[in-house]
C-alpha cells in the first residue's frame, strides 16, 4: 500500500505542473497532525522532531543524560540514537551516519528527513500543506538457509550461501522446531543447525548481513524457500524467490493450505500468488532446479 499511495502522489504532482513547495511546517502522520512542527535550517535543510514522530509510530521515547543518547523501543525493535555525535544504531546492528547528527533545540530532538525512510520505514513527501508522512508498513520477512556457525552473547553467527550473516536474538525472539512443530529455547539450537529467521524488512546495507530475530525455526530435515509464482503446470509451480527460481513439484502428499490454514488445492493457485514453501532439500542440477514439496502455504491474494 505504501508504493501505491507514493506512486499516487507522485503522478498527482507531476499532473499539476508545479514543483515541491512547502507553505509551512506541519507534519501529518497518516492523516493525523502533530502538534510539533519541522524546523529548516539556514541551508534550507528540514529536520523532524523526534519524539512526536517515533510516537506517531508507536515507539517508546527513552532520553539518557549521562551520554546524552536517545533510544526508541517497539516490541523487538530498538534504535539508539547518539546527540554529540552522528550515529545511529538499529537492533545490534553497527551504527551509521546520516546526513547530520540528532540535534537538541529549545529542548526538543530533531533528526534529517530521512531517519523516517531508512530507520522507521516509512516515507515523507513535501505538499502545499507541509510534510506528509506514512507509517512503516511493519513488514517481516524470512530469510533461511542460513547454518550456524557459533553462537555467541546476543546473536548467532551463520554460514548463508558461500558468506556470512549474524542473526541478532533479544528477550523477545522465539524459537520453534519444524519437524515437532514445538516451541523451543536458544540452548536447544548447536552448532550444525539451518535456520529460518523471521526479521524486521528494515535492513541496513552492511556486510556481513545482521537480522534482528523476531521468531527462530530450526529446519534441519527441509528446505525453505518463499516467493512469487510464476506459472502452474499439471503438477509444479514455478516459483521465483529471492535467491532463485525454482520448480516445486507438488503430489498427493505435498500439504497445500492458505495463511489461515485451510486446505487448497493446485487448480486454486494463481499466478502472482506469494508462497511459503516448505521442501526436500534435494534438488536436481536443471534450469531450473527442482525440488518435491512438502508444505506449501498461499497468500490467496495478487499483490
Amino acid at each position: 500500500m505504501k508504493k501505491v499511495f507514493t506512486l499516487l502522489l507522485v503522478l498527482a504532482l507531476i499532473g499539476s505542473g508545479s514543483a515541491f513547495a512547502v507553505n509551512n511546517n506541519s507534519i501529518i502522520v497518516d492523516g493525523a497532525s502533530l502538534e510539533t512542527m519541522f524546523i529548516k535550517d539556514s541551508n534550507g535543510t528540514i529536520q523532524l522532531p523526534l519524539k512526536a514522530i517515533a510516537e506517531a509510530f508507536g515507539y517508546e521515547v527513552k532520553w539518557f543524560p549521562t551520554d546524552k543518547h536517545i533510544e526508541l523501543i517497539k516490541g523487538a525493535r530498538f534504535i539508539s540514537i547518539g546527540t554529540t555525535e552522528n550515529v545511529y544504531t538499529f537492533s545490534k546492528m553497527a551504527p551509521v551516519a546520516l546526513s547530520m547528527k540528532a540535534t537538541i533545540k529549545n529542548g526538543s530532538t530533531y533528526v534529517p528527513m530521512e531517519f523516517v525512510e531508512k530507520f522507521l520505514e516509512g516515507g515523507v513527501f513535501e505538499t502545499n500543506e507541509g510534510l506528509e508522512i506514512t507509517s512503516g508498513l511493519d513488514d517481516k520477512v524470512s530469510t533461511s538457509n542460513l547454518v550456524i556457525q557459533s553462537i555467541e552473547d546476543g546473536r548467532i553467527i551463520a554460514k548463508h550461501f558461500d558468506g556470512e550473516a549474524h542473526i541478532m536474538l533479544s528477550d523477545e525472539t522465539t524459537y520453534s522446531d519444524y519437524k515437532t512443530q514445538a516451541a523451543i529455547k536458544l540452548s536447544d539450537l548447536k552448532v550444525g543447525d539451518t535456520l529460518k529467521v523471521t526479521h524486521s524488512s528494515i535492513m541496513i546495507m552492511i556486510y556481513p548481513p545482521q537480522y534482528g530475530a523476531f521468531h527462530i525455526e530450526r529446519v534441519n530435515d527441509v528446505a525453505y524457500t518463499e516467493g512469487t509464482i510464476l506459472s502452474i503446470s499439471e503438477n509444479s509451480i514455478l516459483v521465483k524467490g529471492s535467491q532463485m527460481t525454482i520448480q516445486i513439484n507438488v503430489s498427493k502428499e505435498t500439504i497445500l493450505e492458505n495463511t489461515s490454514g485451510n486446505s487448497m488445492t493446485l487448480s486454486q493457485l494463481r499466478v502472482g500468488n506469494q508462497v511459503n514453501i516448505y521442501h526436500n532439500l534435494a534438488m536436481t542440477k536443471s534450469l531450473p532446479p527442482q525440488s518435491q514439496g512438502i508444505k506449501i502455504i498461499v497468500d490467496s491474494s495478487i499483490k
